[in-house]
C-alpha cells in the first residue's frame, strides 16, 4: 500500500488537481466573506425646506443670465438682482443687493432668493424675469475707483477782417 501511495503522490496530476482546487476553495471563500461584510444603509435625503432658517423663506426666480450663472457659481452665490427693459432685455433698475441665490438642487437651471419675509414684497411688486450680478462674499460695501476728469481746453479761432 505504501508504494501505491508513492505513486499517487508522485503523479503530478494529482499534485495540481489538489492546488487547484484548493485555491478556487479559498478564493470562495475569501469571496463570500467580503461580499457579506459590505452593508448599505440608505441615507434620509434632506429636502431644501428643511435648510430653510426661521424667518426666512425661498422664492423662485427666472433669471435672463441663468446660463452664465449655472456655469459661474456653485450651489450659493451673493448677488444683486435688476429688473429686465422689456425691449432691450438689459438690466434697468436694481431692486436687491447683496442677496443670497441658491441654485436647485434637483433642477441646477433654476434659481431661488433666500429672503427675509419682510424683504419679499420688494421684489414680488417686479415682474419678472431678472437679472442678476454676481457679488464678492467678503466685501460688504461695493466700491468704484473715482476717475479724474480731464480738463479739455478748447480753442476758438476768430477771423480777423
Amino acid at each position: 500500500m505504501n508504494s501505491k501511495l508513492k505513486e499517487l503522490v508522485a503523479n503530478e496530476k494529482v499534485r495540481f488537481t489538489t492546488v487547484f482546487v484548493l485555491l478556487g476553495l479559498i478564493s470562495f471563500l475569501v469571496s463570500q466573506k467580503s461580499e457579506t461584510s459590505v452593508e448599505v444603509v440608505p441615507q434620509k435625503q434632506v429636502e431644501i425646506d428643511e435648510l430653510i432658517p426661521e424667518g426666512y423663506f425661498l422664492l423662485p426666480l427666472e433669471l435672463t443670465n441663468r446660463e452664465a450663472l449655472v456655469s459661474m457659481i456653485g450651489d450659493t452665490s451673493i448677488v444683486d438682482i435688476f429688473t429686465i427693459h422689456p425691449q432691450t432685455l438689459n438690466p434697468q433698475k436694481k431692486i436687491a443687493s447683496r442677496v443670497k441665490l441658491i441654485k436647485s438642487p434637483k433642477n441646477p437651471d433654476q434659481f431661488a432668493l433666500l429672503l427675509e419675509e419682510s424683504n419679499t414684497m420688494d421684489i414680488l411688486k417686479y415682474s419678472g424675469p431678472y437679472f442678476a450680478t454676481i457679488q464678492n462674499r467678503r466685501n460688504r460695501k461695493s466700491s468704484f475707483p473715482k476717475t479724474q476728469q480731464e480738463s479739455r481746453i478748447q480753442v476758438q479761432y476768430k477771423e480777423e477782417l
